[in-house]
């Protein structure tokens, strides 16, 4: 069992940087994440990796 299944994380900045990788584990771990940044197409670029890794975003 992944350590944050069944957990929302709103991850603000998560187009690039340090919210980027942090939107990326959390994802990882199991959170549903939602991924807030300025930028729409780096926003949905960040979706696409977290997907990609098996989370969801």
């Amino acid at each position: 069992m992944k350590r944050l299944e069944n957990t929302v994380a709103v991850v603000t900045g998560s187009s690039s940087g340090i919210g980027k990788a942090i939107a990326l584990r959390v994802g990882e771990e199991g959170a549903t994440v939602v991924v807030a940044a300025r930028r729409m197409d780096l926003c949905q670029q960040t979706v696409r990796q977290i997907e990609q890794a098996g989370g969801k975003a």
